[in-house]
């Protein structure tokens, strides 16, 4: 399989929020993040190509950190963990380059 990355990912566990277009808001864990986007796991569907913006909330005290807007790139099961709280996998591509994100990251 083809690994479609361009930019470096860093392994990162964060709390996050997801707000849709609609208004609906939903938590996330980020799995990986990059300067061009993240992996999160979640406890709400979203539909490929949504708008969303993500809240970010860095430890260790869960101080808000940064909210940045993005486009879902991928949407599926979360299969290690489809019958419990985080049962989405989702890739959100940011609209513009956060290259301090990897300095949060660590």
């Amino acid at each position: 399989m083809h690994d479609r990355r361009q930019h470096e990912r860093r392994r990162l566990w964060i709390p996050i929020k997801i707000e849709a277009q609609d208004g609906g808001k939903h938590a996330g864990v980020v799995h990986d993040v990059s300067d061009q986007g993240v992996l999160a796991v979640t406890d709400g569907q979203f539909e490929v190509g949504a708008t969303v913006h993500v809240t970010f909330y860095m430890p260790p005290d869960g101080v808000l950190g940064r909210r940045v807007a993005g486009t879902v790139a991928r949407s599926g099961v979360n299969t290690s963990d489809a019958d419990a709280i985080w049962r989405h996998a989702i890739a959100i591509h940011f609209v513009e380059a956060i290259p301090e994100i990897e300095a949060l990251a660590r």
